[in-house]
């Protein structure tokens, strides 16, 4: 299988910022989770329809980061994100 390239919102979510952190609301399927500050930060540019390949290039630089650092991580929060049914993700942008 291909490496995911997009990746999209499945439906409804809204944030939260409490004392405790920071919790995102996804209201079709009626769960809450919690994120940090980062999470929150990818979570709104998928919102924005960001790809993959840019939203790296842009926590890369704004973290002064490795790129491969960054895919894999990234990669692997939107693949627990869609674990979770709050994102899909897919080879091409819809």
């Amino acid at each position: 299988m291909s490496e995911p390239a997009f990746a999209r919102l499945r439906g409804e979510l809204e944030f939260r910022e409490l004392p405790q952190g920071i919790v995102a609301l996804a209201f079709d399927i009626g769960e809450a989770f919690e994120v940090d500050k980062l999470g929150r930060e990818v979570l709104d540019a998928v919102r924005e329809r960001v790809g993959i390949s840019e939203l790296v290039k842009q926590l890369a630089d704004a973290y002064d980061a490795r790129p491969d650092d960054v895919r894999r991580d990234l990669l692997a929060f939107l693949t627990d994100c869609a674990d979770l049914g709050l994102v899909e993700l897919s080879c091409q942008q819809s």
